[in-house]
């Protein structure tokens, strides 16, 4: 470093002493009798000089390059940090869907359990209903036979009136009244397990 300052530094110094001599009445011959220079080493600062400022223009185009890809990296990142912001308020928005679909979803199960408990309670009511509607069915077919038990009697308790005496007549056609009373009871005992039946099954 000390040389090439040297070297920088020698022409600037010869300037100088040229100068003093012509001040003090001294010729150029005078000047460069004292102190001669090689203009090889002339042409090296040159040399030396062009390359220095070729240098100094490529760092500055370099450096310029250098910051305008600065820059264009830093949209990159703010726009990065904008995505991430995006992205974070929508996975937001959507932990808050899920939160409300599990909700959602947890209301639907309770609701179907509920419902599935009412569908099995009415098929347990339903089978109660058929063994009794098959009970009820049942005591209807033995008052129809107790029924066309008392009609035949009604019948031949009435043939056996107009065959025997007026004398007898009222005390046989008081038990075929009996019997026609008997007939409609158990007729309108029918009627009315089957109006049970059928208003149990409406519900």
């Amino acid at each position: 470093m000390e040389n090439g300052d040297e070297m920088f530094a020698s022409p600037t110094a010869a300037a100088a002493e040229f100068e003093q001599a012509l001040t003090n009445g001294g010729g150029a011959g005078e000047v460069y009798s004292t102190k001669s220079y090689d203009p090889a080493e002339i042409d090296a600062l040159r040399e030396t000089k062009r390359d220095l400022e070729e240098k100094l223009a490529a760092t500055s185009h370099e450096n310029r390059f250098l910051a305008a890809e600065a820059f264009r990296l830093e949209g990159l990142v703010s726009q990065a940090r904008e995505d991430i912001a995006t992205a974070e308020h929508a996975a937001a928005a959507s932990e808050d869907e899920a939160a409300t679909l599990r909700a959602e979803v947890k209301r639907l199960k309770d609701l179907l359990a509920a419902e599935k408990s009412d569908y099995e309670a009415e098929l347990r009511k339903a089978a109660d209903l058929d063994a009794e509607l098959q009970g009820l069915q049942k005591e209807v077919v033995i008052l129809e036979e107790e029924l066309k038990v008392l009609k035949a009697s009604a019948a031949a308790t009435s043939k056996k009136d107009t065959a025997a005496p007026s004398a007898v007549q009222p005390k046989e056609a008081e038990v075929a009244s009996h019997g026609l009373v008997a007939a409609a009871a158990a007729g309108a005992a029918a009627t009315a397990t089957i109006a049970v039946v059928l208003l149990h099954l409406k519900r």
